[in-house]
This record gives C-alpha cells, structure tokens and sequence, in this order.
C-alpha cells in the first residue's frame, strides 16, 4: 500500500500541471512534437473476437480474492488476541497492584495485632494476583510481537 502511494505521489508530482512551461511562451502554429510529454491513460482495448454491435463487457468488475491461507488467518488472530491480552491483563495488574498497596499502607498503618495477619495475608494475595496478570500482560505483547515477525 504505502510503495503504491509513493508511486503516485512521484508521478504526481513530475507530471506538469499545465501545458505550458514557465517562462516559455508557446505559439498556437507549432507543431505537437514541441509540446511537453503528457500522460497516457490506459485505454481499453476490445478482444479480437468481441463484435461491434454486442454490449460492451463490463471492464470495472473486480474478480473476488482468494481467500487467506489458513497460516494468514491464525496470524491476524493471534494479533488480536495478543492485543487483548495485553490491554485486559495491564489494566487487572495496575488494579490489583493498586489495591495490594493499599492493603499494605493499612497493614502498617495499623495497631491491631489480631488484624495484622489477615492483612499481611490479604496484601501477598493482591500482590500474586498482579504478579500473574503482569504476567498475562507480558504474554500478550510476545504474541502480538511473534505475529509481526511471522507474517509474510
């Protein structure tokens, strides 16, 4: 796609934009060789056995494409789901990270020694929990990376 646009923008911008160069005045009485080089647009050219008087066949039509090989197709599906791995894994780690220094901030904070284990207990579970989707996260941005580099 992108070399296609380069092409285009190229050939836009050497072809001149009018039949006149800068700075030369030319006369109506010269001949067509003298005259700048234009661009020729492809013309459609009627098979040799297609006859005058039928209906001209349609030239616009698009012939279907092919359908993706099976490898193409597991490959755009690993991408986004790589892609959804990474966003839902980060956001649960960043929450359960959050909530686990939370937990510990009271854990220090608090004075009450029949508390103190049920919280401790609490920040390590949070901590696990976004150790794991950290983990998740990490996993998904390996797929959506091998997906780039395998495909084609």
């Amino acid at each position: 796609m992108i070399p296609r646009l380069v092409l285009l923008s190229l050939l836009m911008l050497s072809v001149p934009l009018s039949a006149q160069l800068p700075g030369v005045q030319q006369d109506s009485t010269s001949n067509a060789a003298a005259l700048p080089a234009t661009v020729v647009l492809p013309l459609w050219i009627p098979p040799e056995d297609a006859s005058a008087g039928g209906a001209v066949p349609d030239t616009l039509s698009l012939e279907p494409r092919p359908p993706l090989p099976p490898r193409n197709v597991w490959l755009k599906r690993q991408r986004w789901l790589g892609l959804a791995m990474l966003v839902v894994s980060g956001a649960l780690s960043y929450y359960y990270h959050q909530e686990a220094e939370a937990a510990y901030q009271t854990y220090l904070a608090s004075g009450d020694p029949a508390r103190l284990d049920d919280l401790y207990e609490r920040t390590l579970y949070l901590d696990r929990r976004a150790g794991w989707c950290y983990l998740g996260a990490e996993t998904g941005l390996l797929l959506v990376a091998v997906s780039f580099i395998l495909s084609p």
